[in-house]
């Protein structure tokens, strides 16, 4: 159930910044979350081929929402 919450907590954030890239840890930060939880979250979700890897504006690599 937490994942569940999680997934939708980080879909939602990305939609809402669309064409923004975020690392696991830049998204944590943005929505105060634990980074672990927050990168399960996105592995999960870029998995679901919903989002695509890119470089986070903090050097790091991330995603960004794909459509």
């Amino acid at each position: 159930m937490i994942d569940d919450v999680m997934e939708n907590m980080v879909r939602q954030r990305l939609r809402q910044r669309q064409g923004q890239v975020y690392c696991p840890d830049c998204l944590a930060k943005d929505l105060q979350q634990d980074p672990a939880e927050v990168r399960a979250a996105m592995d999960t979700l870029v998995s679901r081929t919903m989002s695509v890897a890119e470089a986070c504006p903090c050097g790091g690599t991330g995603v960004m929402y794909r459509w």
